[in-house]
């Protein structure tokens, strides 16, 4: 048989109960604001980066595009490819930006350090709904065809498709593009540096698709306007 005091400290658990529950929505409400800071201020960089310093992320954006149209994307997938292509270095707003203008060779820990930014970019996207469904797609951009690449060593079909994608574009864009650290080279020669890693490095089917389709197409046209 319950007296009232047993029922009044039923209602005490329970009212503290409440209070625990709100100071936990409290608490993951901060974290998530905080969260969201963190990425605003990312994708400001980013921003800043394209309009003041350097255009790589506008220019993998445009080659990933020409690469999905090729492709017979939908609309849809278009532009979900095109923010995951100007997102794709996110991460790198969070290393030592010493590291990644450094004239010279790295060190291990350098590259190490470099290395991490897929994920980075990651964990901050997965964290926005607005960008969850892209997360894996930056933080895969640097796997390998052949399974050698980072961060997770996926092989072949494995990695996702807009990642593949933009790994083409990216490493064509980065070898023709001013850099302190390598020598710029021609659109010849990175073409064949692509062809080369085929099958290796990249996935055939889109370095078929970029070299006998984008590229090809875009010099077509520039031949046609002179």
């Amino acid at each position: 048989m319950f007296s009232v005091r047993e029922g009044q400290s039923n209602n005490y658990l329970r009212d503290d109960g409440g209070v625990l529950m709100e100071r936990y929505e409290n608490q993951n409400d901060i974290q998530r604001n905080f969260q969201t800071s963190v990425l605003e201020h990312a994708l400001n960089s980013i921003s800043f980066r394209c309009e003041e310093q350097d255009n790589h992320p506008e220019q993998v954006e445009s080659y990933s595009i020409a690469i999905g149209k090729a492709m017979n994307m939908s609309y849809k997938d278009l532009k979900n490819l095109a923010k995951a292509a100007k997102l794709h270095d996110l991460g790198k707003t969070f290393i030592d930006q010493g590291i990644l203008n450094k004239p010279g060779k790295l060190t291990v820990a350098e590259m190490e350090a470099i290395k991490k930014h897929p994920e980075i970019g990651y964990r901050l996207l997965i964290t926005d709904i607005r960008y969850k469904k892209l997360a894996k797609c930056v933080r895969h951009h640097h796997e390998r065809w052949d399974g050698l690449g980072y961060p997770g060593g996926l092989m072949g079909g494995e990695t996702p498709l807009f990642s593949r994608i933009i790994a083409v574009a990216d490493a064509y864009d980065a070898m023709t593009t001013n850099r302190v650290y390598q020598k710029t080279k021609s659109q010849k020669e990175a073409v064949q540096e692509i062809i080369e890693n085929s099958g290796t490095q990249f996935d055939p089917t889109i370095v078929e698709v970029f070299v006998g389709k984008v590229l090809l197409s875009a010099r077509t046209s520039y031949t046609n306007k002179k």
